[in-house]
């Protein structure tokens, strides 16, 4: 008996590992951009940790960044001065719990589509009325406020990342007022 592989044999190989290569090159696109989306929502809710972590160890001393405040926290204002492609983290040096410009310190200016391009910030909460944000964490209270909060029963928001090229591929990142974060 001769041992090795029939013509046939081998051409049944190449044509499968074919078909897969296809497959695979078909939808690099699409698994590209969903890593996107996962690394800009992913990224966000860091930098929201950041935030949370500057308030939690503000405190004077030898340094003079960042600056002393009230609270740490992220803004965003996807129809107006920032866009939907942007959000910053500040520091709350007018001690109101919230981001105004021109009162607070900007500490970062973050630009999605710098690092993620094709992402862009589609939603703030379930209202697409709400356009702008500030998640702010209190320095003494390491309390968690979150302007966008109109209901008295409401305790989060979320933050809905979504393509370009196909909207209805989102990443959410929840943050409620008990300071959690989460990305879903």
């Amino acid at each position: 008996m001769n041992k090795g592989f029939t013509l046939i044999e081998l051409i049944v190989v190449i044509a499968i590992s074919a078909s897969l290569l296809i497959i695979v090159i078909a939808n690099f696109g699409f698994i590209r951009f969903h890593f996107a989306l996962t690394r800009a929502a992913e990224k966000f809710a860091q930098d929201a940790r950041r935030a949370q972590s500057m308030a939690t160890v503000a405190e004077p001393s030898q340094l003079s960044w960042p600056p002393l405040a009230g609270g740490y926290g992220v803004y965003l204002d996807i129809a107006k001065s920032l866009g939907n492609k942007k959000y910053i983290i500040y520091a709350d040096t007018n001690n109101d719990q919230q981001y105004f410009e021109g009162k607070d310190t900007i500490i970062e200016t973050i630009d999605i589509s710098k690092e993620e391009p094709g992402v862009f910030i589609k939603q703030i909460s379930d209202n697409p009325n709400n356009t702008n944000d500030s998640i702010n964490t209190d320095a003494k209270s390491l309390d968690t406020n979150i302007t966008v909060l109109n209901d008295k029963f409401a305790d989060r928001v979320d933050i809905i990342f979504a393509l370009e090229s196909d909207p209805t591929q989102t990443k959410t990142v929840t943050i409620n007022t008990g300071g959690l974060i989460e990305v879903k």
